[in-house]
């Protein structure tokens, strides 16, 4: 559905009960009216015009966008970059819509601010296609689900808790007792939201686990965490289990501030971390440990453990370092 909206460039119909209407001749070009959400109005005026040869081709039945998008998918486990390609076609009297993703898994190299290098990783080529049909607004509105059972007591306490001041740009999903505790399914527009999200938590004294390390899918980071309310203060937080997560921890480790060295993993082990990282040209691991020491302040101790070539680089040397948090 993202990747849909960003090749027709229609991305204010991305909202529930949003309504997109396609007026003109195929062979030359399609004017393109957007209602926006449920409180939206349709608009008088095309809002994006879609020109055939330039925006579109019509191939095999189907109205196939010229431009694909930039995207990524998880597929079994891994993480893969590309982009896909959307076609559409009338389906009764709705859209169907198909994307086709193209990509591979990549190797970082290395990342500094808001530079990331990274190469394809050989042998990962995947293609996935995926297909919705999006109805008619003729068509019935689907009937509506019978009223959901009332929430547990433990989940509605955990509602309570995870206020605005406790989630701040963090979105809360799905709440669920299980295990003796509450999973919570969350998501977070930028990665430098979730190491607050963990502060807060813990300032909130809500013991917290992740359960699925944050993935990025559909515009942002999405993560599962076991919640816990029956604390009752800081010091039984982590009595209780609280545990940075490694991707927090992966975060801080930007802070090292050198061009040369990119974090590519950090793993939980036993109660540290293991780090692995690629560095580029002749950077120690003194060096490193040593800007880990004066930047990174949730790191107490960082030893090296393992140093290996790049199995794709002679240039590139792939450090591990088991960390100790403070």
């Amino acid at each position: 559905m993202g990747d849909a909206v960003q090749a027709f460039d229609t991305k204010m119909a991305a909202f529930l009960d949003s309504e997109v209407k396609i007026v003109g001749d195929a062979n030359s070009k399609l004017n393109v009216y957007i209602k926006s959400g449920s409180l939206g109005k349709l608009s008088s005026q095309a809002n994006t015009t879609w020109y055939l040869g330039n925006t579109y081709r019509c191939k095999d039945g189907w109205l196939e966008f010229i431009q694909p998008v930039a995207s990524e998918r998880s597929i079994e486990g891994a993480w893969y970059q590309g982009e896909t390609t959307i076609r559409i076609a009338p389906s009764q009297a709705g859209l169907a819509i198909e994307s086709s993703f193209t990509g591979r898994q990549r190797i970082g190299l290395y990342s500094y601010e808001s530079a990331n290098v990274s190469l394809p990783k050989l042998g990962t080529k995947r293609t996935l296609v995926d297909a919705i049909r999006w109805p008619s607004i003729l068509e019935p509105v689907p009937a509506k689900k019978a009223p959901e059972m009332p929430e547990a007591k433990a989940v509605l306490e955990m509602r309570q808790m995870l206020n605005s001041g406790v989630l701040g740009n963090i979105l809360l999903g799905v709440l669920k007792e299980t295990d003796g505790a509450i999973l919570a399914t969350l998501k977070a527009r930028s990665a430098g939201d979730i190491a607050p999200f963990e502060d807060r938590l813990r300032a909130a004294s809500i013991a917290y686990e992740t359960k699925l390390a944050p993935i990025w899918s559909d515009g942002a980071y999405q993560f599962t965490m076991h919640l816990r309310t029956s604390v009752a203060n800081a010091a039984q937080t982590r009595q209780l289990g609280s545990k940075y997560s490694a991707f927090r921890i992966q975060q801080e480790l930007k802070k090292i501030g050198h061009p040369m060295v990119d974090v590519t993993k950090v793993v939980e082990q036993e109660n540290d971390y293991v780090a692995t990282m690629n560095v580029l040209n002749d950077v120690g691991a003194d060096e490193i440990m040593l800007r880990i020491k004066n930047n990174v302040s949730l790191v107490g101790s960082a030893h090296l453990t393992k140093e290996n070539v790049h199995p794709t680089s002679e240039k590139i040397r792939v450090l591990e370092f088991r960390l100790t948090v403070k």
